[in-house]
């Protein structure tokens, strides 16, 4: 059964996090929406024939060390006294011609808030012609021999803390490599003397938790919030609490906050509501029959044989639906070619309409929460159920439909237990 095998991973997660008591090796970071070493233990757990796949997503992890040189930017006006600090992701586009910044996780305006440091991890290769003067962009050092010679400093960097032991094996890879970067830049960048508020947009990743126990450690008087930004996956294993979670963690349901102190230790005092940042201006229509397509595709023939099952037992039409890629797949080609395979499978004739409001979604995907919140009934199609469909069990909020093995149909029993929409005249100020 789907729940009782999600049952048993989240306790094995919790009591890995117990017991080291921080989340801060890329075995213990369970981040199921990626293929990722923490994420490929867990499936051992129900697979025993999985370890191989844990072997070779921690190579791969390994051999990612030498894209992971990061430079730093710094625009921060040194005669400004600050009094916060905003940790958030920036893309090219989130910078308007006069360099101000706008944060699409928060709506907020970096121009408007002058007493704040942005120390923005930026995503893109050019950096914006011109930037706002509280700014600290961190971006990647796109070299192939910067990167192969930061990948052997690395090595011996490691050698020399951990020796060819347990530790090791934890820190030499791509996620700890990054982390210890961030962390130089941060703290030759960042005076926290004056700092009373550190606010994140959180993900549970190693950076962001070594940021915040170096806040710890440097100015305990710092108070460490965090926005829990997206809409919760079937298992958000990655925000389990630990020591050096977040001192605040503003999430925005009601089922989400039953999930979280239920299963990932979060105490009742350390959670908030509030209405959504993010969400402010999403409507109905981008939810309405579309499908949308996952950012990985695992497994295209279990994909396309599901969808073909699936137009051929509820009747629906491949014509009543627009193929959404993901945003940054547009141009990927192996996305592209799935797109013309869908297109290629709906041949049979269809006399029926569709009757209901539906969407069509594949893989691991939050997305379906939104639809949901927006009374949109949603179609999954999975490759791996344990680790991809939502059960009624975790989030009694949710109405689940078992079609087969792989397809799962959701609706929501009451609108606003996930994510409450707001508009900016409601939101409330956090940061």
């Amino acid at each position: 059964m789907i729940s009782s095998s999600q049952k048993k991973i989240i306790l094995f997660s919790k009591n890995t996090i117990k017991k080291k008591n921080y989340s801060h090796n890329i075995f213990s970071y369970f981040a199921i929406f990626q293929n990722n070493p923490g994420t490929c233990l867990l499936k051992t757990i129900i697979d025993k024939k999985r370890y191989l796949d844990l072997m070779t997503s921690y190579f791969k992890h390994v051999y990612g060390i030498k894209n992971t040189r990061l430079n730093f930017s710094n625009y921060i006006n040194k005669k400004n006294k600050y009094k916060n600090i905003i940790v958030s992701w920036a893309f090219k586009d989130n910078f308007k011609s006069n360099g101000v910044y706008h944060d699409k996780y928060l709506k907020k305006d970096s121009s408007k808030t002058k007493s704040t440091i942005w120390f923005l991890i930026y995503m893109d290769e050019k950096l914006p012609e011109k930037v706002d003067n509280n700014i600290i962009l961190v971006h990647r050092k796109n070299n192939f021999f910067s990167g192969l010679i930061f990948f052997f400093n690395y090595f011996f960097f490691c050698l020399k803390k951990y020796f060819i032991g347990v530790n090791f094996f934890k820190k030499f890879n791509v996620y700890s490599a990054f982390s210890n970067q961030v962390i130089e830049i941060y703290k030759k960048n960042v005076d926290l003397e004056n700092i009373k508020f550190f606010f994140i947009t959180y993900e549970g990743q190693i950076f962001q938790k070594d940021l915040i126990k170096y806040n710890k450690n440097y100015n305990p008087d710092i108070e460490n919030i965090a926005y829990d930004h997206s809409a919760p996956p079937p298992m958000p294993l990655n925000l389990i609490y630990d020591n050096f979670s977040p001192d605040i963690l503003y999430i925005t349901g009601s089922a989400q906050e039953k999930f979280y102190r239920k299963h990932l230790l979060w105490p009742k005092k350390k959670i908030k509501l509030t209405k959504s940042l993010r969400f402010q201006n999403e409507k109905k229509i981008n939810y309405i029959n579309k499908m949308f397509l996952p950012f990985e595709l695992y497994s295209e023939k279990k994909y396309l044989e599901n969808l073909f099952y699936l137009f051929k037992q509820k009747k629906l039409n491949l014509k009543d639906y627009q193929i959404k890629k993901h945003p940054l797949k547009l141009k990927d080609k192996k996305h592209i070619n799935f797109v013309n395979k869908i297109n290629e499978i709906n041949h049979a004739p269809q006399n029926k309409k569709i009757k209901e409001v539906s969407s069509i979604f594949f893989g691991q995907t939050t997305a379906i929460i939104i639809a949901l919140e927006f009374g949109v009934n949603c179609y999954h199609i999975c490759t791996n159920p344990v680790f991809d469909s939502y059960s009624a069990t975790l989030w009694p909020d949710i109405k689940v439909h078992q079609i087969n093995n792989n397809i799962f149909k959701y609706e929501l029993k009451k609108r606003k237990t996930f994510i409450n929409f707001s508009s900016k005249k409601k939101i409330s100020n956090l940061c």
